[in-house]
């Protein structure tokens, strides 16, 4: 048999005529099918882009999250959390001022630790939630469609963990809104823009930054695809493409302002769909375009440190809750994430041994102490010539002080160099001169081999070369930590502080790093004892000193001048340091009473009490204070509610005031003065269970009882032995309806019931004999558990439809369809009929006509029928107004629906009601025509239309 040539253009010809595998032409045919498939299996360039990107470029190195210990940490114990920043831009004064008169950006003092390092619990309608960062919000009454977004955080909080956690979710699809939304996550840290810059490229655009950043190592056909994703984003205008942009706060001042890296930067801000993070100190830049939304990334809730410490000490993790119940600051601390890693590293090592954990200073020594033994392995560091072995560092009588007496040189000056320099990301030109000068010029360590080792500092870049890595310390607080070891130093050794200093955040210029300066510890505190950055710092240096038995010495240098004398900045400060010290120092006595006497001047002469608001307040000065007469007790009192908890000698103060025997009014003071205790503080068990019996106590003052139930229903985590004793005061036969009704309000505030719990909350909402207004409360709690509302639709459904119920309960249950915006077809027909039955009763068509509202798309044929009850002069006012309702929600009506609304609008004789409804439709469209405009604009200034209708034209031409 005679084989003729294969034509290329019809590889399949005669694959049915080889004689064997082994035939040349089989081979050639074979392979020839193989290539076809390849290219098709690899699609367009630009898909086998996104492919390299996700699958290489992405990979579980760079996406790693590591723990101190050295373990890799679950993207499923990442908590990220943000919050929607009031005053976007607003600059941190240098210097402790107090707040104006009604501040109340933050709920705890603004100079409370909590404050200072953003860990408190803000109100649920500043929260937002990552996978929900992009979903359409309003502002006033129009509603945006975010997408260019800036987050802010400070070191330690999650900046990098939040761009990992992004780039994690999207690759794999767990946030479907975003893959509806864009093709590929493309995050550039921009701290590289710098290195690339040392390139000198010539017009530097997204070419390049796609072939440096993404297909570096693809050595075959990385410009290829570089090319092909640059192509694609011109095509598309970056449509599809979501930048998530690291570090604005790294490249803001440093790239030149006339080359072309700082043209491309522009460029790059300036997508129309990014994400940008910063820290919170650095000002937007002027050639920003407009952000849609700002945030900042904040402290773990109270839940999650909870969650987390069951995942990673399963066996202790009720151990430690106990622990941080008992110590507010410590509770503060471990809501950083970092700090939360390092305390459970560091709880087999002292946390739990007994010893008094009681100030900032002493958990840092532990935590110092625990880091250290794990480095001194990592540096294979060596006595008499043996290395040090494990078993060694973990005797307790093991002195490590002289193993790394030269690092913690070197990071006490790389710390305090820092702060007076207000430098946060140490580069290279910092550490090598912070070097020379505090460990001395002959070389005492390699610093490029220990300071990658170094457990107290992080690189937010792996990926570069040693020399392009810029490096901070784990969290701000452990610069001021390393810092005051510094300043302690030489105060006791009576000798001045000398330290480089840098005229830029960058030594561009090695001259430059050869310039100190020099001054007296003495000198230095007179200096910047009242200055704000240095305020953790100070509270360190009293906690070192006082151990060193200088305490006394340095509170004496604090009293000195100058001396604040118009404001509580120095009693601020003064607080501050005595939280650090032992209680028997000698000059605590006299401190906490000049303490106590501010304290009572500023209750009388400003009505408030704001010094005691914070956890460092000494709590024998507040026992004072809580003994003076009615009105500064509760000034007191009230101020106590924004701490995060209440120390055991206050509870029982109040406790002794709930006694039978007490004032009824003062108690009812009392109780209000404890609503307070909201988001993130928590009241004990044992107050919590007093108030409970003044609830459910049928003989006391019905004021009394009524300022109980407003603390329990303020309570938003509680224990499930109160929870078991507010589930038996809710199906209490005989109890009053009142106190049924408020047990079932608590339990709405809390995050998880158990089974057993909500089948007894279901039998009082299905029960027909049931009060009302007990039934309405017990739906309420079933709709707050939103993860099992498939589990109780049925139920709901069936109550919603069920002629012979209760109005009221029918209308409350219908309610609970609005927080599930994709309801099926069927059940939208069904709701859309009680909507339009004359003979259901109004509550019932009002809640269908809301939850109709709610749904995020309805067919014309239901927005028509909408529409004929908006207009129908027959139906009730308040169904047509909660029709037009249904109709301001819908973002983009028809010219013919809108013309219809705006004959209802001017249309004499009709209800004012009505008309202000339709002028609300208006409001929250985004675009009206000029003709519109007019005749709006004509009712406004018509002196004879009615005063409501004028006002709703006005807010509609202000929109």
């Amino acid at each position: 048999m005679v084989l003729h040539p294969l034509p290329l253009d019809r590889p399949h010809v005669l694959t049915n005529k080889f004689g064997s595998p082994e035939c040349a032409d089989y081979k050639r045919v074979a392979g020839k099918v193989r290539e076809i498939i390849g290219k098709i299996r690899e699609g367009t360039l630009l898909a086998q882009a996104d492919n390299w990107i996700r699958d290489r470029h992405y990979n579980a190195t760079r996406l790693e999250i590591e723990r101190l210990s050295g373990v890799a940490l679950s993207m499923n114990q990442c908590y990220i959390n943000l919050a929607v920043i009031e005053q976007p831009g607003q600059s941190q004064s240098d210097r402790l001022t107090e707040p104006s008169e009604g501040d109340s950006t933050t709920r705890s003092s603004p100079f409370s630790l909590s404050a200072r390092l953003k860990v408190e619990t803000l109100d649920a309608n500043k929260q937002i939630e990552l996978p929900a960062l992009f979903d359409p919000r309003k502002r006033g009454h129009v509603e945006t469609k975010p997408r260019r977004i800036l987050i802010r955080g400070r070191p330690g909080v999650g900046k990098t963990t939040l761009c990992k956690k992004i780039v994690y979710e999207f690759t794999r699809g767990t946030w479907s809104s975003w893959n509806k939304l864009f093709d590929r996550v493309l995050w550039v840290p921009l701290r590289h823009l710098k290195l690339n810059e040392r390139l000198q490229q010539p017009g530097y655009n997204f070419f390049h930054l796609f072939s440096h950043e993404y297909f570096s190592q693809n050595l075959r056909g990385g410009e290829v695809l570089a090319k092909s994703l640059s192509d694609a984003l011109d095509a598309t205008k970056s449509s599809r493409t979501l930048f998530l942009l690291d570090g604005l706060d790294e490249v803001s001042k440093d790239l030149s302002s006339e080359g072309d890296m700082f043209r491309f930067l522009k460029e790059l801000l300036n997508q129309p769909n990014v994400i940008i993070t910063s820290r919170p100190s650095v000002q937007r830049p002027a050639h920003l375009d407009a952000i849609d939304i700002e945030l900042e990334t904040i402290g773990f809730y109270p839940a999650q440190v909870k969650e987390y410490l069951e995942r990673v000490l399963p066996e202790q993790a009720d151990e430690v809750q106990l622990f941080l119940r008992d110590h507010s600051l410590v509770w503060d601390l471990v809501r950083i994430p970092i700090q939360l890693d390092a305390l459970c590293f560091t709880w087999n090592e002292g946390f739990h041994s007994g010893m008094k954990f009681d100030s900032m200073t002493t958990i840092y020594q532990a935590i110092e102490h625990s880091l250290w033994k794990k480095d001194i392995l990592r540096l294979q560091k060596a006595r008499y010539g043996n290395p040090v072995t494990g078993s060694q560092i973990q005797d307790p009588d093991f002195d490590m002080q002289d193993l790394v007496e030269n690092e913690v040189a070197f990071l006490e000056g790389l710390a305090f160099t820092g702060l007076h320099n207000d430098i946060i990301d140490f580069e290279r030109t910092h550490r090598r001169a912070i070097y020379k000068h505090f460990t001395g010029t002959p070389a005492t360590f390699s610093l490029d081999h220990t300071i990658p080792v170094l457990s107290f500092l992080r690189t937010s870049d792996h990926s570069s070369e040693q020399r392009d890595r810029s490096y901070h310390f784990l969290h701000l607080t452990y610069q001021e930590y390393f810092a005051a070891r510094y300043f302690v130093r030489k105060w006791q050794a009576q000798k001045p502080l000398t330290f480089p200093v840098f005229s830029t955040g960058e030594c561009q210029d090695r001259r430059e790093c050869q310039k100190y300066q020099t001054i007296g510890t003495g000198s230095f505190l007179r200096k910047h004892k009242y200055t704000a950055r240095y305020d953790v710092f100070w509270r360190f240096v009293a906690g070192l000193l006082d151990v060193k038995g200088h305490g006394e010495e340095f509170f004496t240098a604090i009293e000195n001048k100058p001396r604040d004398l118009l404001g509580p900045t120095h009693q601020r400060l003064v607080m501050h340091c005595l939280s650090e010290v032992s209680a028997q120092m000698p000059l605590r006595e006299s401190l906490e009473e000049k303490l106590k006497k501010w304290l009572l001047f500023e209750c009388k002469f400003t009505g408030q009490a704001r010094l005691a608001s914070e956890v460092e307040f000494p709590e024998g000065a507040v026992l004072d204070a809580l003994h003076e007469e009615p009105d500064v007790k509760m000034i007191v009192l009230r101020s106590l509610a924004k701490r995060p908890t209440l120390p055991s000698r206050i509870v029982d103060l109040i406790l002794s005031w709930l006694d039978d025997g007490e004032d009824k009014d003062l108690q009812t003071m009392i109780l209000c003065s404890l609503w307070g205790f909201r988001t993130g503080s928590s009241l004990p068990d044992r107050l919590l269970v007093a108030i409970v019996a003044l609830a459910r106590r049928k003989g006391k003052h019905g004021s009394v009882r009524g300022a109980a139930i407003g603390v329990l229903r303020a309570q938003h985590s509680l224990s499930d032995n109160l929870l078991e004793v507010l589930e038996g005061l809710a199906r209490r036969e005989g109890e009053d309806e009142f106190v049924r009704v408020a047990a079932l309000e608590v339990l709405v505030e809390q995050s998880s019931l158990s089974d057993e719990r909500l089948k007894v909350i279901e039998g009082l909402a299905v029960h027909k004999e049931e009060d009302r207004s007990v039934r309405i409360a017990a739906l309420a709690v079933l709709k707050a558990q939103s993860s099992l509302f498939n589990k109780y639709v049925d139920i709901i459904e069936a109550l919603a439809l069920y002629n012979n119920e209760d109005s009221s309960v029918r209308a409350a249950a219908l309610s609970m369809f609005k927080a599930y915006p994709s309801l099926s077809y069927k059940r939208l027909d069904v709701i859309k009929l009680l909507a339009l039955d004359k003979n259901e009763p109004i509550s019932v068509r009002e809640a269908a006509l809301e939850v109709l509202g709610a749904q995020p798309c309805l067919s014309d044929e239901r927005i028509d029928i909408i529409e004929a009850l908006a207009l129908d002069k027959d139906e009730p006012i308040s169904v047509r107004e909660a029709a037009l309702e249904f109709l301001r929600a819908q973002r983009s009506l028809s010219d013919n629906l809108l013309e219809v609304l705006e004959g209802l609008a001017r249309r004499e004789g009709e209800d004012e009601f009505v008309r202000v409804a339709a002028l609300g439709v208006f409001r929250a469209q985004s675009s009206l025509s000029d003709e519109r405009l007019k005749v709006i604009e004509g009712l406004a200034v018509h002196k004879e239309e009615d005063k409501s209708v004028r006002i709703a034209a006005l807010a509609v031409l202000k929109a």
